[in-house]
């Protein structure tokens, strides 16, 4: 069996989650698509009458989330306020149905590392709220330089009063893990009636940007697979026929096909 075209194969294998140097886990799309600001699912949340069922703001909007790897489709990120601590102290919190928590004192800052992989886009951070009191809740996506004690402010979002179920900010942002660190923080007031029961991340795996020159002399930058052949290059999946072409048009074999799909699916023999 052959395939028609490396260049058809090459789009095949970066379907799979590759890196390329410290951009990102690599996928194919001959066109990015449009950031659609949307979120799946629903939670049991509580009302002052009881529980009752919170519905997702942008429902209406999605499709079925799932881990895939495609870069129009959202992964999804769930962080429990179960994973959350105290940053500045002893704190204690007042635990309710449903797996809300709300503040009864001390400091009020709480943190949760953000683990996603380097080079995803971040569309979406949400915070599943419950506010029936005129204090609010604040929201941060801040980064940690590793090598040093610089942070930036990704973004934030506050509750602005009574009836609020979720809070959410959409910083389109690109996650470089090779000197970085992500931390969303919660500060809430110490108030019964805001409550907090999560965060959920909504993010995109990505194409590495194109290098300025070229790895094979037979894909230039001009060339339509330019992109996503570098990206293969990059991650050691494919070295091409000869160490300067790659033969874009050439058939690929059972054994070729073999080598790509192990590379990228980065299959060992287990211990």
């Amino acid at each position: 069996m052959s395939i028609n075209s490396r260049v058809i194969l090459a789009a095949m294998a970066a379907l799979l989650p590759i890196t390329a140097s410290a951009a990102a886990t690599a996928v194919i799309a001959l066109a990015e698509p449009a950031l659609a600001q949307s979120e799946w699912g629903a939670l049991n949340g509580p009302s002052a009458a009881g529980p009752d069922l919170v519905a997702d703001p942008d429902r209406s909007q999605v499709v079925t989330p799932k881990d895939s790897f495609g870069t129009a489709d959202r992964s999804v990120l769930w962080i429990p306020m179960a994973a959350f601590q105290s940053r500045d102290g002893a704190s204690t919190w007042a635990y309710h149905h449903g797996g809300y928590v709300s503040r009864a004192s001390g400091a009020g800052l709480l943190w949760a590392p953000l683990t996603i992989p380097s080079g995803s886009l971040i569309d979406t951070v949400r915070a599943w709220i419950y506010d029936n009191s005129s204090n609010g809740v604040t929201m941060y996506l801040t980064e940690l330089f590793g090598n040093s004690d610089g942070i930036v402010d990704i973004g934030n979002v506050s509750s602005v009063g009574t009836g609020q179920t979720s809070i959410a900010f959409y910083p389109a942002f690109t996650v470089n893990n090779s000197n970085n660190m992500y931390v969303v923080y919660l500060n809430m007031p110490i108030d019964t009636s805001v409550r907090v029961k999560g965060v959920r991340v909504l993010w995109y795996r990505q194409i590495s940007a194109a290098p300025v020159s070229a790895t094979f002399s037979d894909v230039p930058t001009g060339h339509w697979a330019f992109q996503f052949i570098q990206a293969l290059a990059a991650s050691g999946i494919t070295t091409g026929t000869t160490p300067t072409t790659f033969s874009p048009n050439a058939n690929v074999t059972r054994a070729q096909m073999a080598v790509f799909l192990s590379k990228a699916l980065g299959l060992h023999h287990p211990f």
